[in-house]
């Protein structure tokens, strides 16, 4: 049976379920329509938008209502007693008219209201007494009465003294006495009396009664006296004036109190007046209150102020009133209608003032009250009043619904009905940064508002611009027109992304086979996570000022402190060469920050490791040029500023010391000419490839013999002696 389960698939206000073998329907009660399901709730029908409501004749307008719709009768007019068409007002009946107590008041049919006539025996404007005595056209006494006026009428009164005309002219005797058995049961707005019978004999006067003047004062209304009392006097006509003759007294108001007498009237006067009558009609039930008064108190209070029925309305003594409160709405949404009602006593002061508490906040009330004597009165017309918003209820914290590494959209659940206590207008999203890239960094906390577009469904919202890998402490609350309680925070981290750009490294040439780098701090905002390592790229770019292209070298520096700068060694270098280097970071993220700039560093020259890769050696009788080409230079560990050229005769006689030159090398061919050599000698050439930066660091050398040509003797060899005492010296020029 789906529909006694806990949770009803049929649980939207004022829907119906019907079970049925295998399956249930959902519908919704008289009054709403709708599929009676969550998705498709039920909605109150406007009855009014209908073309069939309230077309009977007289209604003025029709209200719809929640659940059903009522008909206003138009001025003049009231419901019928099923409340299905509207008839004429009478307001004479009711005592709604304003006719003076010298005025009668007519009805007139089909809602037109009333008229005021003056009574009989008055005219005018105001009514003013009739003086019926001024002309004898306007009464009937005889030529032996004197007409005397009375209020409203006259009387004829005998003038003369002798017998017959006294025996002529005289009133009726007095009636019997009235008794309460001579009365009727009285029902609310009439009392019947039997008014006796008068003898033949005691008739006087022509022998023929005219009327029965029936004097009927108002004394006490609800059992309290009347605050003026005023008799009307009803005329009967006497016409079976012998027998006892029932006579019924109309238009009296419910639970009022009554002293009623009879005269007796011939052409000549009136009789002596009868005893006086008490009669108290019966009660009826109240007129209808006027629509209570209702006042906002609080978020869990009303006022209900009624305005007192006056005596004439109330049909008996009010014993207390009744207040009916339907709950229809909490926060703007319908809910099954809850109906309460309290029982107040009367005050018997002018408004009666009753506090509603307990209430619900934000919650529409539908509120009516109607007066109880010994029947219960009709209901006031319907007020309807909300109670005040209160504080919304703690919200659940929100839910993560995806995130980058600059944003996180989260999912703010709904309130329950019962804890928004108000229409929810916005939430207010608070976020603050705890952490970023694993250290503490707490901030101010930020706040953001979200217009709430359904009260039953989750609202997403995303929080941007935010830092990445950066840990956030996020709440919530709702607003209606009060500020509610923050939700219990959700922590989340931002994602991981690439690191930001490296500021540019120092480096320093340590020899000239390494350097020594010096890697900045990144930034706790640019790190975007925690760093790992610090990538290094190098590359050489040029060899003893000579450009070249090859490939970067990458090697890693492990991150030992996020906030310290880096060093970094770098080793295997070659001297007298330029390097490029630049660095990047790695954290978590697949792929790494992007570079620094380059900076460029240029090792120590060092000494050359190769001196030449060619030596060519021409000779001449006298002369050798030297032809040098330089070395690789991935040998030369610097620029080369010269070669150091040394050479000395080995054969046919050997010189001890050798001669030193030097070659400076220039664009194009590197050779020089070393003259004045001796012809078919055989000397040693010794190459060293010394640097520009140091002309004194030169390579090991190396050396290669040559053997200058011959050439001919140009004179005979001459020898030329001389002498001392002891010695003689020989000098010999030989040439070749």
């Amino acid at each position: 049976d789906e529909c006694n389960i806990p949770v009803s698939p049929c649980s939207s206000p004022y829907s119906t379920c019907t079970d049925s073998p295998g399956s249930y329907q959902c519908g919704c009660s008289l009054g709403y329509n709708g599929a009676g399901t969550l998705a498709s709730p039920c909605q109150d029908t406007n009855e009014c938008a209908s073309a069939g409501a309230c077309t009977s004749p007289f209604f003025s307008q029709c209200q719809n209502t929640e659940g059903s719709f009522l008909c206003v009768c138009g001025p003049g007019f009231v419901l019928n007693s099923d409340n299905s068409a509207c008839v004429d007002l009478n307001e004479c009946s009711t005592a709604r008219h304003n006719c003076s107590i010298n005025e009668t008041c007519a009805n007139r049919d089909n809602g037109q209201g009333f008229n005021c006539s003056c009574a009989i025996g008055r005219s005018g404007s105001p009514c003013q007494d009739n003086d019926e005595c001024a002309a004898t056209s306007t009464n009937n006494c005889g030529v032996s009465e004197v007409c005397q006026n009375t209020d409203g009428s006259y009387i004829c009164q005998c003038s003369g003294n002798s017998t017959s005309q006294l025996q002529i002219c005289q009133v009726p005797a007095q009636l019997a006495s009235l008794t309460q058995s001579a009365v009727q049961p009285a029902t609310s707005r009439a009392i019947t009396i039997i008014i006796p019978g008068v003898p033949a004999n005691s008739v006087n006067g022509d022998g023929t009664l005219t009327a029965y003047l029936i004097h009927v004062t108002r004394t006490a209304i609800n059992n309290s006296p009347a605050t003026t009392t005023t008799t009307v006097t009803y005329s009967l006509v006497a016409i079976a004036w012998l027998n006892p003759l029932p006579y019924t007294i109309d238009s009296l108001l419910p639970a009022s109190t009554y002293e009623i007498s009879v005269q007796a009237q011939n052409n000549r006067g009136l009789s002596p007046s009868t005893n006086i009558l008490t009669v108290t009609t019966l009660n009826e039930a109240p007129q209808s209150l006027l629509a209570p008064v209702v006042n906002v108190i609080s978020d869990q209070e009303l006022e209900v102020v009624l305005q007192d029925l006056q005596p004439e309305q109330s049909y008996g003594v009010i014993s207390h009133y009744i207040i009916e409160y339907t709950v229809v709405r909490r926060s703007s949404q319908p809910v099954t209608p809850i109906t309460s009602s309290i029982r107040v006593d009367e005050a018997q002061s002018a408004t009666t003032t009753v506090p509603l508490i307990g209430l619900t906040p934000a919650t529409l009330y539908r509120i009516r009250a109607f007066a109880v004597n010994i029947f219960n009165g009709s209901f006031s017309a319907i007020v309807e009043k909300s109670t005040s918003d209160a504080a919304p209820g703690q919200m659940s914290p929100p839910t993560i619904v995806s995130k980058t590494s600059d944003s996180i959209r989260i999912a703010i659940l709904p309130l329950a009905l019962l804890d928004r206590h108000g229409v929810l207008q916005q939430y207010l999203v608070s976020y603050q940064r705890t952490q970023i890239s694993g250290q503490s960094d707490t901030r101010d906390a930020l706040t953001t508002s979200v217009n709430v577009t359904s009260q039953i469904a989750s609202v997403e919202h995303e929080l941007s611009n935010l830092t990445p890998a950066s840990q956030y402490r996020i709440t919530v609350l709702a607003i209606n027109t009060v500020t509610g309680t923050p939700s219990s925070p959700l922590t989340v981290t931002t994602a991981v992304t690439q690191p930001a750009r490296m500021g540019i490294p120092t480096i320093t040439a340590t020899s000239s086979t390494s350097a020594s780098i010096s890697i900045p701090v990144l930034g706790r905002e640019d790190r975007h996570g925690i760093i790992s390592d610090y990538r290094v790229e190098v590359r050489r770019i040029a060899i003893a000022n000579v450009g070249v292209i090859e490939r970067a070298t990458i090697s890693s520096a492990r991150v030992a402190d996020q906030n310290s700068a880096q060093s970094h060694q770098l080793v295997g270098l070659t001297a007298g060469s330029t390097y490029s280097v630049r660095v990047q970071a790695l954290n978590d993220f697949l792929t790494p920050g992007d570079f620094s700039d380059v900076v460029s560093i240029t090792t120590a020259d060092s000494v050359p490791t190769a001196d030449f890769t060619t030596l060519a050696l021409v000779s001449g009788a006298r002369n050798v040029n030297v032809v040098v080409t330089l070395p690789p230079v991935r040998f030369r560990n610097g620029l080369i500023g010269r070669f150091a050229i040394d050479y000395k005769r080995v054969v046919p006689v050997p010189e001890t010391s050798p001669v030193s030159g030097e070659i400076i090398p220039t664009p194009g061919r590197i050779e020089q000419v070393f003259s004045g050599l001796s012809p078919h000698a055989v000397y040693t050439f010794t190459v060293r490839a010394c640097l520009q930066s140091d002309r004194s660091v030169c390579s090991s050398g190396t050396s290669q013999n040559v053997t200058t040509q011959s050439a001919a003797a140009s004179t005979t060899p001459t020898m030329t002696f001389s002498s001392t005492t002891s010695n003689v010296t020989f000098r010999s020029q030989l040439t070749v």
